[in-house]
């Protein structure tokens, strides 16, 4: 529980940091983009399949940054943080987590963490 309250603070802080410090070129680009669409010579308000400016720039950035998010590779190399909350490179792109998806699935999981404690601690593993 420590280690997902500190990597989310710490990814949490990431994530404000790039929106807030690292997005001016890209809102810059979205902004003119919107500008140029809402063109009167680019009006095809009425027309079949017209997409508000907006929500059409909006759309090519979120698709955009939806496929270089699965192409993301993450080496803990350079990431103490990640490396340090027991993260693993390895067992990223395996994570189930089907495992405690509902109240009872999670009591049932966590029973079984803490009867697993137990037996640790029985033999002198967990303090």
């Amino acid at each position: 529980m420590v280690n997902y309250c500190l990597i989310s603070l710490a990814l949490t802080h990431e994530l404000e940091h790039a929106l807030n410090e690292t997005c001016e070129a890209l809102v810059r680009a979205m902004h003119l983009s919107i500008q140029v669409q809402e063109n009167p010579l680019a009006n095809t308000t009425g027309h079949q399949g017209y997409v508000a400016p907006e929500k059409a720039v909006m759309q090519q950035v979120k698709s955009s940054l939806e496929q270089k998010i699965k192409q993301m590779q993450i080496s803990l190399t350079g990431e103490p943080v990640l490396r340090l909350t027991g993260l693993s490179a390895a067992t990223l792109p395996h994570m189930d987590y089907e495992v405690a998806g509902t109240p009872a699935q999670r009591k049932v999981w966590q029973d079984k963490i803490d009867q697993q404690g137990a037996e640790l601690k029985a033999r002198g593993l967990l303090s």
